[in-house]
């Protein structure tokens, strides 16, 4: 778990952690440098508990490198990602475990309810279906799942085989402050990892929490990291032939060319600079097709609200 000012919500989300049905555990907790109370936490809760394990930074790192810190700390067979803001139920490591045993697995993902906060219903999760089933995840599937104007696969937090992180020597990318997520899982599936996704929702994500580095708002800033990311998931991409991933990094590409031209146009006329936004859409006619479309799916996704 990496820690950065989240006095908050940090003692509710290691209590959902300590409290899981499977208690053979260690939550390894490196704090970033935090300049809240957020280390004092920390260390009151490793004084209570002698499962929970502190490491504290003098000056912020990155949650890349925390995280990094903590994989190289960890003892335990499987290793589990939870951000301090957001808790889980607690049957998730016995659940996922289960799961990753019994499919021989290197990494099991659920689903997410996506949460205000402790006290409110979740209204919406990560995977909308009504029917529980557990896939193997394949690289398509995951670049498909991971476009620029949703909160998509990129956000799945694994339980890990460390084994498997170990042999191939994975680690979080530490050049990048955004997508960490979703580049360690391309690395992950590009060296042929067997993932398990499954529809049964264990994680409660904290969504536009002030501060954290993921919310709902995409913004043209947004869209040109994605594209950075992109290029990236190219990369590490580059060696795999199947033709699907092929199709799925093609379409995805798209989609953020889509995007990039609406919010130049979007993003002005959000803030009433509507001379701005008229000559960005003047001297950019191929904008005008995918700017409409994503102004009628904007409609329509604020009718459906």
């Amino acid at each position: 778990m990496p820690a950065y000012n989240v006095e908050p919500f940090i003692e509710h989300s290691v209590s959902t952690i300590l409290g899981q049905s499977l208690t053979d555990l260690e939550v390894i907790i490196v704090d970033d440098g935090s300049t809240d109370g957020t280390r004092d936490v920390i260390q009151k809760l490793a004084r209570s508990d002698e499962r929970v394990r502190a490491k504290l930074f003098d000056e912020n790192r990155g949650v890349s490198a925390t995280r990094n810190t903590a994989l190289d700390l960890a003892r335990g067979r499987w290793i589990a990602i939870v951000d301090p803001d957001d808790w889980v139920s607690t049957d998730r490591l016995e659940a996922l475990t289960q799961i990753g045993e019994a499919e021989e697995a290197d990494a099991v993902c659920d689903n997410q309810y996506f949460i205000a906060s402790e006290d409110e219903a979740p209204f919406g999760e990560l995977i909308s279906t009504s029917m529980e089933n557990t896939w193997q995840l394949s690289p398509a599937e995951f670049v498909m799942h991971d476009l620029p104007d949703m909160i998509g696969y990129g956000v799945l937090k694994p339980v890990f085989r460390r084994s498997f992180l170990e042999k191939n020597g994975l680690r979080y990318r530490e050049d990048c402050s955004r997508g960490e997520d979703c580049l360690f899982m391309c690395e992950c599936l590009a060296r042929h990892a067997k993932v398990f996704l499954t529809t049964a929702a264990h994680y409660y994500y904290r969504v536009n929490r002030p501060g954290s580095a993921t919310n709902l708002t995409i913004g043209l800033p947004s869209i040109l990291n994605a594209d950075e990311i992109h290029r990236e998931i190219e990369r590490i991409f580059a060696d795999i032939t199947d033709p699907r991933l092929k199709d799925a990094l093609a379409f995805r590409s798209r989609a953020i060319d889509e995007c990039m031209k609406y919010r130049r146009i979007a993003d002005p006329l959000k803030s009433k600079q509507y001379g701005t936004a008229a000559a960005r859409l003047l001297s950019n006619p191929t904008h005008i097709p995918p700017v409409t479309k994503r102004f009628l799916l904007a409609v329509l996704a604020r009718l459906q609200k």
